[in-house]
């Protein structure tokens, strides 16, 4: 995706201007009132972050699918204090935000250091953000979804360990992607639940880089399921098979692990093809796959979703569309990380400080799903913003006339151009013509 130009930005670097800045403006702030009116206040991220706060310490080893530590953008800030001559500053190591659940946390953990009264576990805390991120990726793969600027949509839901919580947290994902003109039933979400993870990988005595590379293959195979990529899905599920006999797996627990990537499940599968998992990480599926099935919302149990991160500990999920014949996969992904603020504020890890779940959307891929909406003729938020940009063109020869009629249109709601470039009407009107606008004339 390498742009040629001596006038273009850097690789992974977009400018977005007229129809495409309006249209992402309009879905993030229809997005953010929707949370705001679910009871989501919203918290403004920094772009830096502190380094170590993305270490292996916080965030492990695999914080996502195919993860390299030069993938983060470092910068170096010192410190100045009272003039820059001033040699003995301290110098501060920063990453460019790759996502915002850092971030949010590690204010979280400063409130609840201050003892806020507001961040206890028992009390609901409702957070959502917007924030550019950052992530190196290779300029081979880059492509329209996948930029090395890109925005995040997130909302976190703190303060609540019940399972109901991360249904209302799915809930609202689902909502918020109809409020903007999605047809509910286009939109389906794979849950999973990590502790299945975690309990074959200690039945099977997996290492750390054993563990991240079966989560690599897992990862894999449910982003070629979602898409529907037979030819690749077939190739990983064959490498998978092998790496396990490579670590000489027993059959048995191969048995098992087949159960985490051979397919989707249905609540009524948890019963039979799930035998032997952890019962509380079964029951907490099957009421969230079971409160949806009533809903009539396609909510499906992938187990091939582990999400990378490890400071999931419950729940994980992702989020596709279908448009047309086509798929825009992983439009939105998170899970329940009850533990993460523990670690942030180097706390023990046997009773969570703070109970958490939350996800995040691509802003860049629910733009994908947009437009190619609009291609296909399907009533949503594109069609509307795209009509009609211009409401008139306001003309005259006296400026301060001119000026004084447009801003009574404005306050209408209107959108309103003032023609200065000539003093000649034709012009005007060629002019109010190209913007497809009403030509209003002011003596």
């Amino acid at each position: 995706m390498r742009q040629n130009s001596r006038f273009s930005s850097p690789a992974g670097f977009n400018e977005y201007c007229y129809e495409d800045s309006y249209a992402q403006d309009f879905v993030l702030s229809s997005i953010s009132n929707y949370f705001y009116k679910c009871g989501f206040d919203k918290l403004k991220i920094p772009t830096l972050e502190h380094q170590k706060f993305f270490s292996s310490e916080y965030v492990g080893t695999h914080p996502w699918p195919n993860f390299h530590p030069k993938s983060l953008f470092a910068v170096t800030a010192r410190d100045y204090n009272k003039a820059y001559e001033d040699v003995d500053s301290m110098e501060g190591k920063y990453f460019l935000i790759p996502e915002g659940t850092t971030s949010l946390c590690r204010w979280v953990s400063s409130k609840i250091e201050a003892c806020d009264s507001r961040f206890k576990n028992g009390k609901p805390v409702k957070l959502f953000y917007t924030s550019n991120c950052f992530r190196n990726e290779l300029v081979s793969t880059l492509s329209d979804t996948k930029l090395r600027e890109f925005v995040q949509i997130g909302a976190e839901y703190l303060g609540i360990g019940s399972i109901k919580a991360d249904i209302e947290i799915i809930q609202l994902l689902i909502n918020s992607l109809v409020k903007i003109g999605l047809e509910s039933e286009s939109i389906i979400v794979r849950v999973n639940d990590v502790r299945l993870f975690r309990f074959l990988a200690e039945k099977s005595k997996l290492n750390v880089n054993k563990q991240n590379a079966v989560k690599n293959h897992l990862d894999n195979i449910a982003s070629f399921r979602a898409q529907n990529k037979k030819k690749l899905l077939s190739t990983e599920l064959a490498r998978i098979d092998k790496y396990l006999h490579e670590i000489n797996i027993s059959s048995r627990l191969i048995k098992k692990w087949k159960i985490l990537y051979n397919g989707y499940l249905s609540s009524e599968d948890i019963k039979n093809k799930l035998k032997g998992f952890p019962q509380e990480a079964l029951a907490d599926l099957y009421l969230l796959t079971k409160y949806f099935e009533n809903l009539g919302m396609k909510v499906v149990i992938d187990t091939s979703v582990t999400r990378s991160q490890e400071y999931y500990n419950k729940l994980t999920f992702q989020a596709d569309v279908h448009i047309g014949k086509g798929i825009v996969s992983e439009i939105a992904g998170g899970g329940r990380y009850d533990y993460f603020v523990n670690k942030i504020m180097g706390k023990s890890l046997v009773k969570p400080i703070l109970f958490a779940t939350g996800f995040a959307f691509s802003l860049e891929r629910i733009m994908k799903i947009l437009k190619t909406n609009s291609l296909l003729g399907n009533r949503n938020i594109l069609n509307t913003l795209y009509n009609n940009d211009f409401d008139y063109v306001v003309f005259s020869q006296d400026l301060m006339n001119a000026s004084k009629v447009a801003e009574t249109l404005r306050v209408l709601d209107l959108r309103v151009d003032n023609y200065i470039a000539s003093d000649r009407i034709e012009k005007a009107k060629e002019y109010a013509n190209s913007l497809e606008a009403e030509l209003l004339t002011v003596g």
